[in-house]
């Protein structure tokens, strides 16, 4: 309990008031990672659960855990990361769009560093791959999906 605890205050302590601080960029993308890193962690325990514990196709299970994360990921940068609550939500549609091109991106590239490049440790792979896609997805949803919060670009 104290894990969720600290988490929520941690996200309470980046919650910022001044939109036009060239700091609130960094912190809005910290939150970001941090976001996207917990829900990827978290689909691969419900993957690992469903396949393990339920039995379920690994397909099936990879599926739905990839499903329920990104959906909570679009609420949660709506509510939390980017703070736009006007947001519609029929631009879970393209949210969904850009994750689906982040996640293709992600994986081939990480495929195509690991067998180009056989030396390579797996985790500098994996964080020198994720790094251009994860800059990709914060900017097509700070610029495209969350827009009321991109008047920003005007004052920095």
């Amino acid at each position: 309990m104290k894990i969720w605890a600290s988490a929520f205050s941690l996200f309470k302590y980046l919650k910022f008031k001044n939109p036009y601080n060239k700091s609130v960029l960094m912190v809005q993308f910290i939150r970001y990672v941090i976001v996207g890193s917990s829900i990827y962690w978290i689909q691969v325990l419900l993957t690992v659960g469903l396949t393990e514990v339920l039995g379920m196709n690994y397909i099936h299970s990879f599926l739905i855990s990839l499903l329920l994360g990104w959906v909570s990921s679009f609420f949660i940068h709506k509510h939390i990361t980017f703070q736009c609550k006007n947001v519609e939500n029929k631009r879970l549609i393209l949210f969904l769009f850009v994750l689906l091109i982040t996640y293709a991106g992600w994986y081939g590239l990480s495929i195509w560093l690991h067998t180009s490049f056989e030396a390579l440790p797996y985790m500098i792979n994996m964080i020198a791959s994720s790094l251009p896609f994860s800059l990709f997805g914060y900017y097509m949803c700070k610029k495209h999906i969350f827009k009321d919060t991109t008047e920003i670009y005007k004052y920095i």
